[in-house]
């Protein structure tokens, strides 16, 4: 007779190898995916196209916008043939992309060079407001609810302490090296250093997820995140915070339904913990499952009636379902429970402009981007990256195009230059909020994966390629419609 351990090592070994077969799938996809762009871009070489239109991006610009720019700029009907060159990268950062950038030039030869990038910079480079923020890997830090984590820290350190050589401080230091290492492009230097830290805590939990999310920053290194992962479920198969990071993993991947399964297994071995609550109905609300947001955070509202991410996510939940209304209410009252985040000034800008109030959303906008909050725009190395990419474009003679992200106005990209002649900035806020006035959240974008924007429907999409288009043939080629 079978015993009770063997069944459960057997189902763990099940579990860890259909996850195994599943992560070979998505790697092939990718590679597959990237061999596409390849194929495209290489017929761009063989054409001699008289105006080459080079694109720069993480997964906002792959295979997303640029397939519609060419259509657009030929639509033009200048006499001027296109190609566009699509070199978008998902996962990529700013620093990532000015490595390549001289090599793609010699490449493509390309006229024009258009960026719409560093959504991804944030990761590891703002400095934490607090030490024990610190700890927290980038996507706990967005949380407001630490008590999971606190709890875990806790046991941490209380085997750290009985280390001599060891400290929470040292273990952090590791952490945000490795961090950095992936933003500065130097993947193979974070994955020894990640993995040289799980060597030095092989029996910690809170260091296994930890891990997990630094490789969850970085594209390639996915199969890192689970291969840690699935080592973690062994290791450590009734520890909530393992169950979370599996949670997110299948979240980053957008398979929401996986994804719930372990955000509940991990509510089962900690059902007091709200912040187990909040990823759960994160993925409700990703998967569209807005009926199940509302009664989890209702819920949790009962039992925690100051909860700031049960507000939060009871808002986007209701804007989604176009009920601005009530939408309102829920950011409102977070901004009372907690003053002043960012991430109540991301919802209520996008609520305003759905709801077509525009001197709100200007309001809100102000807010959002005249503080201190960490964000790309004023983090000081993708200050840095992109004045870098127009100094080697400018050496080339080659035009710079920056096209902000949707919503965002042409200033948070003006402001990274010191000197702002030969670049040409598109307004891509304008016909955005003019389009979304007249529709829902949904019709433009697919996520919500940059706070107040995210990836974009073919309707969003063909929305940045006629802004990228009008901005070239006007400002650069000086062709206009008649």
């Amino acid at each position: 007779m079978t015993s009770l351990r063997q069944k459960v090592l057997l189902a763990l070994f099940s579990l860890a190898f259909s996850l195994v077969i599943l992560e070979v799938g998505l790697r092939a996809a990718g590679f597959i995916f990237l061999f596409q762009q390849e194929h495209k871009n290489r017929r761009v070489l063989e054409k001699r196209e008289v105006c080459r239109v080079m694109c720069l991006g993480e997964s906002t610009t792959f295979e997303q916008y640029p397939p519609y720019l060419q259509e657009a700029l030929d639509r033009y009907d200048s006499g001027i043939k296109f190609s566009v060159i699509d070199k978008g990268l998902p996962g990529s950062n700013t620093s990532v992309i000015l490595r390549s950038l001289e090599r793609e030039l010699n490449r493509y030869r390309p006229n024009i060079v258009v960026a719409m990038m560093g959504i991804n910079d944030i990761a590891g480079k703002v400095p934490a407001e607090t030490a024990e923020e610190s700890l927290q890997p980038v996507s706990v830090r967005r949380l407001r609810t630490y008590k999971l984590f606190q709890w875990l820290k806790l046991q941490l350190t209380g085997v750290l302490q009985s280390k001599r050589d060891v400290s929470i401080g040292q273990l952090d230091e590791q952490l945000q090296t490795a961090i950095s290492h992936i933003e500065g492009g130097d993947i193979e230097k974070a994955d020894q250093l990640l993995l040289r830290v799980l060597e030095a805590y092989p029996g910690e939990p809170m260091v296994y997820y930890q891990v997990a999310s630094c490789y969850l920053l970085e594209n390639s290194l996915f199969a890192r995140a689970l291969e840690v992962l699935n080592k973690a479920m062994v290791l450590f198969p009734e520890n909530p915070i393992i169950f979370v990071g599996m949670g997110n993993y299948y979240e980053t991947h957008r398979q929401y339904s996986r994804a719930q399964e372990f955000y509940r297994k991990a509510i089962e071995l900690m059902p007091e913990e709200p912040a187990i609550l909040y990823y759960l109905s994160r993925s409700y609300t990703n998967d569209a499952q807005y009926d199940r947001t509302e009664s989890l955070m209702q819920e949790l509202l009962g039992v925690h009636p100051q909860s700031y991410e049960a507000h939060l996510e009871l808002g986007w939940s209701y804007l989604y379902r176009r009920r601005y209304t009530q939408a309102e209410e829920m950011f409102r009252k977070a901004d009372e429970v907690n003053p002043g985040c960012k991430q109540t000034y991301e919802g209520l800008y996008i609520l305003y402009v759905l709801w077509g109030k525009d001197e709100d959303a200007e309001s809100a906008y102000r807010n959002l981007t005249g503080g201190s909050f960490p964000s790309f725009f004023n983090n000081p190395v993708t200050k840095k990256n992109y004045r870098a990419v127009k100094d080697l474009l400018d050496s080339r003679g080659i035009t710079f195009v920056c096209v902000p992200y949707p919503l965002l106005g042409q200033g948070v990209l003006q402001e990274m230059f010191t000197v702002k002649n030969k670049v040409v900035f598109v307004d891509n806020a304008t016909s955005f909020r003019d389009v979304l006035k007249s529709t829902h959240y949904e019709a433009v974008f697919t996520d919500r994966f940059g706070g107040f924007f995210g990836h974009c429907t073919e309707l969003g999409n063909r929305l940045i390629a006629e802004n990228i288009a009008r901005s070239i043939m006007r400002d650069v080629l000086y062709v206009t419609r008649e």
